[in-house]
């Protein structure tokens, strides 16, 4: 697996990703010539020589192993921009845990702030911050204000967060913007 160590700015981890859906792509390309060349060129009921015939399955042979290694490369820099996305998620996440606001237990929900849009009291998802039980009423009316606060508990699927730990969507929404050509 390809890896290069420490966070990746936006820009180049979006080229990774590129990089790794062109891999796929040549890969599907690779097996479908492969495909291709078994119907068109190795099809035993014809009585073809055997020597064609094992030539064709020969071709076939190096042109799946071909496409497996180009999908396997493909998945380790699909991983590698994986593993270099969170590790720059957690930096990012690290930078914006407000002092004032963190205690030491793990958080059992996510706030979520939207801003009104459209006379909408739910326009964007602006801000999102994990708090304990301890914070959750905190969270909800001081750290969200101006915000409309929605609370959900923390999903189990998501790696743990401390209570305070803060993404702010507008800040991750200009990062992309500036990435973009």
């Amino acid at each position: 697996m390809n890896h290069i160590p420490g966070p990746l700015p936006l820009p180049k981890q979006a080229a990774l990703f590129l990089n790794a859906r062109g891999r796929v792509a040549d890969a599907r390309r690779e097996l479908g010539d492969a495909v291709d060349w078994l119907h068109e060129s190795w099809d035993p009921g014809e009585g073809r020589l055997p020597a064609v015939a094992a030539a064709a399955r020969s071709a076939a042979q190096r042109k799946i192993a071909a496409a497996k290694a180009l999908l396997d490369e493909a998945a380790g820099e699909l991983d590698a921009a994986n593993d270099h996305y969170r590790a720059q998620r957690r930096a990012r996440d690290a930078q914006r845990v407000p002092p004032d606001r963190v205690c030491d237990r793990d958080a059992t929900h996510c706030v979520e702030g939207y801003s009104p849009r459209d006379g909408s009291l739910y326009g964007s998802l602006d801000l999102m911050v994990f708090a304990c039980d301890e914070h959750h009423d905190i969270a909800r009316t001081q750290w969200l204000t101006g915000l409309t606060a929605h609370s959900q508990p923390v999903s189990p699927d998501l790696p743990p967060r401390t209570c305070g730990v803060t993404t702010d969507w507008r800040a991750v929404r200009a990062e992309r913007q500036e990435a973009q050509p």
